[in-house]
């Protein structure tokens, strides 16, 4: 075959550049010689004919790059893998390099953007931050600083004051700072004045409030026997305090909570834990209150309730309380059984009416678990037990399942009713952190919520951990291998057979195996009971049997005497005969 008459050469020639091209199957020039005298081709006809490089070297490139396919599925001499052009990074265009580029968006510009990032607010959330708050964009720069030297003198720290602007962007206009300088005048001595001024700035953000005269409200805590100590913590875990106002609010509250009935402690409590309530209003709370007097509430099952359980007078009367009590009456609990229950544990409140009750009760009763759970369930009664499976539901749905998911968990795994809350918020805890598995993972496996965490599963799975970081598990490993099965058969397969494994579980206990035991007959199983007996009870039983051997003498003689029975005297045995025409015959 000619040179010219290579399909190569041919391709080649439609662009013009066949003539001078050495031949691709010359064992002499090789890939190289292609590369180098394509480059020095391309240059010349450049030159010569002043045409621009990009369409021609687009076409050079295209026809190289079928040259080196061919090269290599039809030449075994060349190498495999043969090395890119060296003149096509020449003629990469600006739209490419734009493309291989990532794009990174820049900051926006703005007056106090500068100042915003000097002072600790993230660059890469500007954007972000002036999209929610356009009217950051037209802040004068000299009053925003101002006011960001302000809230340092506050104790801000950097990561607090991004913090305090992402909730509370008005802090950079001065007219909004004029009642916060109030605040941090009173709670200045306190150690913990820093922490008490950013929750004071990030809830006025979140309310819209700006805060009242603290020095007051700090008067009425001190008259409602609130030691100093505890006023700068109770400042800082309930913000509310900062935002009511002590003679619109909470002296008519608390004064309203005194005419019903309620202790001075149990008032106490409401501002310790649940001080928002005093923002209802005096009318709201008293009609909360009226309202379980009216039901055959007395005031000191009132104060116990309200003193257990503040949020109860949150719920309202026609939207929640009265739909709720309706319902229980409904399903059958008398008001006796209620009210024990409610005073019991007041958290029965926090059901919903409209058909959740109902489906906690028939839960209840459609359960299917061994009996002593069933038992230990039920201990309390059904309307208490419904309250620990509305909360359990609400713990589930809290951390992503779906109603009817959680449900149908408890369902499954009844023992979650048994186990407290604080246990079951661990496990789902350690599901999603640790293991990283969904909490939707629950439904195939709710036996995971029912064993014990630190004994079974944690170093179960620490052993799995450090098995899988080795690089010895061959299979996969999921929840339900940690969880079903047991302890002697993890042991055998993921310990028993590594030391180290060993070290992390335990040693296994051989004196705890069971051993196999041979059947047990049917009348062993129906054999009495036997009791130990005392020397009491022995003389008893001699005492009863002489008597009941003496009564069947004499009836026998009394028998005898009549003609009915055969006589025995002494050793002499004789036969009586009742006919007077018969002798007696004596042997």
């Amino acid at each position: 075959m000619t040179s010219t008459s290579h399909p190569i050469k041919k391709n080649l020639n439609r662009f013009g550049i066949g003539k001078n091209f050495p031949s691709p199957l010359d064992p002499v020039a090789g890939p190289q010689a292609v590369t180098a005298s394509g480059s020095a081709l391309i240059q010349q006809r450049q030159v010569s004919q002043r045409v621009g490089p990009l369409p021609s070297a687009m076409r050079v490139g295209g026809a190289l790059r079928t040259l080196q396919h061919r090269l290599r599925s039809s030449s075994s001499s060349f190498p495999p893998q043969l090395p890119p052009p060296s003149f096509l990074p020449l003629f990469r265009t600006a739209a490419s390099s734009a493309r291989r580029t990532p794009h990174v968006p820049a900051a926006p510009a703005f007056p106090v953007a500068d100042l915003l990032v000097r002072a600790g607010f993230p660059a890469e959330f500007l954007a972000d931050f002036t999209a929610k708050n356009p009217y950051v964009l037209s802040l004068d720069p000299s009053g925003c600083e101002k006011c960001v030297s302000k809230l340092f003198s506050f104790g801000l720290s950097r990561e607090s004051l991004a913090s305090v602007l992402f909730s509370n962007p008005g802090v950079l206009e001065p007219r909004r700072l004029g009642k916060i300088e109030a605040v941090f005048a009173v709670v200045e001595d306190f150690d913990n004045s820093s922490a008490i001024m950013r929750k004071v700035l990030e809830f006025s953000g979140r309310l819209s409030m700006e805060p009242c005269d603290v020095r007051e409200n700090i008067g009425f805590l001190r008259s409602c026997g609130i030691s100093e100590f505890l006023i700068p913590h109770l400042l800082e875990e309930s913000p509310w305090l900062v935002f009511l106002d002590r003679r619109l609010e909470l002296e008519p509250g608390a004064g309203i909570m005194r005419d019903v009935g309620m202790r001075s402690e149990t008032i106490t409590r409401i501002l310790i834990d649940f001080p928002q309530l005093f923002k209802l209003g005096a009318r709201q709370i008293a009609s909360r209150v009226n309202y379980l007097k009216g039901i055959g509430f007395k005031a000191e099952e009132i104060d116990s309730i309200v003193g257990a359980f503040p949020e109860i007078l949150k719920f309202g009367v026609e939207d929640r309380l009265k739909p709720l009590i309706s319902e229980l009456r409904d399903l059958g609990f008398g008001f006796l059984e209620i009210k024990k229950a409610a005073i019991e544990d007041p958290r029965i409140f926090q059901i919903e009416a409209g058909g959740e009750l109902s489906r906690c009760v028939n839960l209840l009763k459609n359960l299917k678990c061994r009996l002593p759970i069933k038992e230990q369930i039920l201990d309390n009664g059904v309307l208490r037990a419904s309250v620990e499976v509305k909360l359990r539901i609400d713990c589930l749905c809290r951390s992503g399942l779906s109603h009817r998911d959680a449900f149908k968990l408890l369902w499954r795994e009844p023992r979650i009713i048994i186990y407290d809350l604080e246990d079951v918020q661990k496990k789902i805890n350690f599901l999603t952190d640790e293991i990283g598995d969904p909490i939707n993972v629950l439904v195939e496996v709710p036996e995971y919520l029912g064993v014990n965490l630190e004994r079974q599963i944690i170093p179960r799975y620490k052993v799995v951990q450090w098995l899988r970081s080795q690089g010895g598990l061959g299979i996969e490993v999921g929840l339900k291998d940690l969880v079903k099965s047991s302890r002697h058969k993890f042991y055998n397969f993921f310990v028993k057979p590594y030391p180290e494994c060993e070290r992390i579980f335990g040693k296994m206990n051989r004196e705890t195996v069971p051993r196999s035991r041979p059947a047990v007959e049917l009348s062993q199983l129906l054999k009495p009971q036997k009791y130990k007996e005392c020397e009491k009870d022995s003389e008893n039983i001699k005492i009863e049997t002489t008597h009941s051997r003496s009564k069947k003498i004499a009836q026998k003689e009394k028998k005898h005497s009549q003609g009915e029975w055969p006589c025995y005297v002494g050793l002499t045995c004789g036969t009586y005969n009742a006919s007077p025409t018969v002798s007696n015959t004596v042997g």
